[in-house]
Order: C-alpha cells, then sequence, then structure tokens
C-alpha cells in the first residue's frame, strides 16, 4: 500500500501496473494527437481491473502546443468508448474519471432501480 509516482516523458515513462488509480494532470496538451492516444491506451493497460483513469486538464485556449484541455477529454472518450463515469467543469477546468467496472450501487444492487424499488417496499427482482 502507497502511492507509486512516476516523472518522466509520456508515453514512454508509463509503468505498466498494475494500478488502482492513474492520473493524467495537465499533460495531455503537451502530446501530440498520436502520443496522446498511445498514453490513453497504455494509462488504461496499467489500471487494475477495478481501477480508474482520472484526467484533469485547463479549458482555456493553449498557446505553442499540440492540443486543448477540451480536446484531450474529447480524445480519451473516444478512446475510453463512451463518457466519463464522473465529471466536474468549472470554468477554468475538467476533471473526467473513467472506470472499468459498474459503480458500487450497481455491483451491490444499489442501483437507482433498486433504490426506487427499496423506498417503495417493492422487492428486488
Amino acid at each position: 500500500p502507497g502511492a507509486h509516482v512516476t516523472v518522466g516523458a509520456a508515453p514512454a515513462a508509463i509503468p505498466g501496473g498494475p494500478f488502482d488509480l492513474v492520473v493524467l494532470s495537465e499533460v495531455g496538451y503537451f502530446l501530440t494527437p498520436t502520443e496522446l492516444l498511445v498514453t490513453l491506451a497504455k494509462a488504461r493497460s496499467a489500471l487494475a481491473a477495478d481501477g480508474e483513469l482520472v484526467l484533469c486538464h485547463w479549458q482555456h485556449p493553449t498557446i505553442g502546443v499540440p492540443l486543448d484541455g477540451p480536446l484531450v477529454h474529447e480524445q480519451a472518450q473516444d478512446s475510453w468508448g463512451g463518457p466519463a463515469q464522473a465529471h466536474y467543469r468549472d470554468p477554468d477546468l475538467c476533471i473526467d474519471i473513467w472506470t472499468a467496472t459498474a459503480s458500487v450501487a450497481s455491483r451491490e444492487g444499489r442501483d437507482t432501480a433498486a433504490s426506487e424499488d427499496d423506498r417503495a417496499g417493492r422487492p428486488h427482482g
């Protein structure tokens, strides 16, 4: 148990994992489009089965770098095959979280439908 921090140039420096959490914060727009796709693929493959990928990027126009934050998150969504499971956006930044597993509530049968049944006193099923 503990944190492992890797410093290096993406995508080459991404270790193999498995990791519970991979964070790409303020780095995606410094990569070329091809490097970003390779980085996202390596990050995803480095995740444990129930791991999470977190992206955090500036949302304003960038100068002198290949990409911008919104494009990085758009490419991540395309590469993951769907929208993030969790999302935060304010005027300056966007944080998205992807995971390969269903939510804890869904895994435990406590999803929205089950919760509505509980409130209504109906059996699950």
